[in-house]
């Protein structure tokens, strides 16, 4: 199993990374058909054949972990571009 990881500084209310995130969460349900839903205050779970992960709000940064089974692997990183990218996009200040 590969894993992408990302931490995403911010300085920002917990509300307003919630709302950021719910737009970072609608780019990749668009782009890989990943379904995300919240399962407390601040973690995001994303899920979909082949792929799992978790969005974590803490006070100072976003964490992004994600596993990806055997067929997603070759997609590894323009996955990870994407996620960095969306990240970088909607949490830079």
């Amino acid at each position: 199993m590969s894993e992408i990881s990302i931490n995403q500084p911010h300085n920002k209310s917990l509300d307003e990374i919630r709302e950021l995130i719910y737009q970072v969460a609608d780019k990749l349900e668009q782009r890989y058909e990943l379904k995300a839903h919240w399962i407390s205050d601040t973690e995001l779970k994303l899920h979909r054949h082949g792929v799992t992960g978790m969005i974590t709000l803490l006070e100072e940064e976003v964490v992004v972990r994600i596993k990806l089974g055997m067929m997603m692997r070759p997609l590894r990183g323009t996955i990870h571009k994407a996620v960095a990218n969306a990240m970088s996009e909607n949490l830079a200040d």
